[in-house]
């Protein structure tokens, strides 16, 4: 190249070094920094995102724990209140807001309960509190609300309401075997917040008629229950208090430790039996007393008397029952020598005062039962005694029809050797009678149950039984009151009182069977659609008369051709009391003579085992805690697996 022109070349470069990039770096600048911002704020959203979901999986997971607890409580309910399980929460079509159209006095529903049990003894008392078996119409008026704007129910920091309870019976209508569905709700977080979460779940579950059922009365085994205290006394028993029911005295005396069981004979003055290491409990309960069994009228004793099946007498002078010349409750001659169980009922219409020693039962024969029908007045004073003779441990209730019950100086109600069964072996039922009265110093082992009375103790008088009363008042020293009945005892007295009497519908013999589908479905799914043959745990429930071979499970009421045992129960509870004890249901499945046993944190359980299981059922564990705390856990260990429940109060 000509040198001068490279040099004149190089000079106009050197000259104009950065005219050709004028403009460039700034819009590389913008560009880049746009890049940023939106990368930037794609990480930003898809972390709000991110976080968003995580929220609304999270609110979405407790609901569904919530609308699981509120099943657990529903069942837990059902299990306490058993004659319910045969009836729909509403027998018509509830309308937009939730309102039931039941009315009159036909329809058996949990809205109408009033017509699926007899008003009980005693006044009545609302509260939504559920009681033993019977519960009021405040209570049932809660559990079968399923209005969104008052049917809720709170637990923990959420709440669940009732969606609809279903019941297919496989024979005669409200009759037991049949297929049962109970569906709810559940809510976690705020009505009003973006967050909040609704689930819906429905389970379903057999139930069961038993041979024998458990009767309708308070399953906390209370020694002492009264509405109204006024009290000196030295209790060593499990005390209800229903005060609330009528705004009376609370009970605030000292319990101290139960009996040690059997108690034995009663010392003399004031010594105390020895005690176990158990100590006894204060609940407050308002609830209704249950009811009494039926005392028949004049027309239905003409008709029984003549047909031999009840046997009348003018007083109480004889000294052995039954005897030869009495008839049992089906009309067959009395026999020394007859085995299997017999009823004897006797009708006395004029003043009833045993004579000393009276003796009720056959010697060696363990199966009788005996029921005192007393038209008029009874008058157990002085040193009179009534037992069982011998080793017969007969059954003996008084059904005090009018009278008031007069226990005096140093009668002696029961056995002067007392075992285990001496207790539950007596019972007396007040029907209108306004007073217990003890005065001196009566020895007595027996259950009383006096709804309208009040219990006047008075000298140095001692109950080894229980002793249910309207009002619960002392005078003087202290008299003693020592639990010799346990729930079972209980439950065996109303189970012969309500049988003898013809009042099996207090007896319900259902048993809830272990859950045999669950199913998350749409929230606001018809429970017309809920009560379905059977339900799929899969999201779209199918039903199958048999069992499905598919990968999607589906239900069927037929059994699996190789059962599998099982043992279910809930993962917690929520106890209603500060202090006491609570329940927990254990369902089982499938078991072959199983034993499951429980182990509890933070209080005490029993029983420890539930032994000789099989077959499909359920089975509870009442747990028992102090006013200190109210809050562990229960591991129900067994053979066919293990489960956990917590339990808060």
């Amino acid at each position: 190249m000509n040198p001068r022109f490279q040099f004149q070349l190089i000079r106009y470069l050197n000259r104009y070094p950065h005219r050709s990039h004028q403009g460039f770096v700034l819009p590389m600048a913008m560009m880049i920094g746009l890049v940023v911002i939106v990368v930037g704020m794609t990480v930003i959203i898809r972390a709000q995102g991110d976080q968003s979901k995580g929220v609304s999986q999270a609110m979405t997971a407790k609901a569904d724990a919530i609308a699981e607890a509120g099943v657990t409580q529903y069942v837990n309910f059902l299990n306490n209140n058993r004659g319910l399980l045969t009836f729909p929460d509403c027998d018509g079509t509830r309308d937009s807001s939730g309102a039931c159209p039941d009315t009159g006095t036909t329809i058996k529903s949990w809205s109408l309960v009033s017509n699926i049990y007899p008003s009980p003894a005693g006044a009545t008392c609302n509260s939504p509190v559920a009681s033993s078996g019977v519960p009021s119409t405040a209570t049932m008026a809660t559990m079968a609300n399923t209005s969104d704007s008052n049917g809720w129910k709170t637990i923990g920091d959420g709440k669940y309401k009732l969606v609809g309870y279903k019941y297919t019976p496989d024979g005669a209508a409200n009759t037991a075997p049949g297929t049962a569905i109970l569906a709810l709700q559940g809510q976690a977080g705020d009505s009003n917040s973006a967050s909040a979460a609704k689930s819906q779940v429905a389970v379903q579950f057999r139930v069961t008629a038993n041979t024998t059922g458990t009767p309708l009365i308070p399953q906390t085994n209370p020694g002492l229950w009264a509405r109204s205290f006024s009290t000196a006394a030295d209790v060593h028993a499990n005390v209800l208090d229903s005060s609330g029911c009528t705004g009376s005295t609370q009970f605030n005396a000292t319990i101290g430790n139960l009996p040690s069981l059997p108690i034995g004979a009663l010392p003399n003055g004031n010594n105390t039996p020895p005690l176990s290491s158990t100590a006894g409990t204060l609940t407050r309960q308002n609830i209704p007393f249950p009811p009494l069994p039926t005392y028949p009228s004049d027309s239905q004793f003409t008709t029984l008397i003549a047909g031999n099946k009840v046997n009348s007498l003018a007083n109480c002078s004889r000294t052995q029952y039954p005897q030869t010349g009495d008839y049992d409750s089906d009309g067959n001659a009395y026999s020394s020598s007859t085995t299997t169980p017999k009823i004897y009922k006797y009708r006395i219409t004029g003043a009833c005062a045993p004579p000393n020693n009276v003796q009720f039962g056959t010697t060696g024969k363990g199966n009788e039962t005996i029921i005192m029908y007393i038209d008029s007045t009874l008058d157990i004073a002085n040193n009179a005694k009534i037992s069982t003779n011998g080793s017969s441990n007969a059954k003996v209730q008084w059904l005090l029809k009018t009278a008031d019950l007069d226990l005096g100086g140093n009668a002696q109600v029961g056995s002067s050797a007392p075992d285990a069964s001496t207790a539950e072996s007596w019972a007396f039922f007040l029907y209108s009678g306004t007073s217990v009265s003890m005065r001196g110093t009566p020895d007595y082992y027996a259950f009383i149950f006096a709804p309208y009375a009040n219990a006047d103790m008075r000298g140095n008088p001692k109950i080894a039984g229980a002793l249910w009363v309207n009002s619960f008042q002392t005078n003087g020293a202290p008299p003693k009151i020592f639990q010799a009945t346990t729930q079972a005892d209980l439950n065996e007295i109303f189970t012969a009182a309500y049988t003898a009497s013809g009042d099996t519908a207090l007896i319900p013999a259902n048993a809830m069977a272990s859950i045999s589908s669950f199913q998350k479905q749409g929230v606001g799914t018809s429970v017309v659609a809920v009560a379905a043959p059977s339900v799929s745990p899969s999201a779209s429930p199918t039903t199958s008369p048999t069992p499905s071979p598919s990968a999607s499970p589906t239900t069927s009421p037929s059994p699996s051709p190789s059962p599998v045992c099982s043992v279910t129960a809930p993962s917690s509870v929520v106890f209603t009391r500060n202090g006491g004890s609570g329940t927990v249901s254990v369902s089982y499945a499938n078991a072959n003579n199983l034993t499951i046993s429980a182990t509890v944190s933070g209080g005490t359980i029993s029983p420890a085992s539930r032994t000789g299981l099989s077959g499909s059922g359920a089975t509870t564990f009442t747990v028992s805690y102090s006013n200190g705390s109210g809050s562990g856990s229960v591991t129900f260990s067994s053979s066919c697996g293990s489960r956990t429940t917590s339990f808060t109060k």
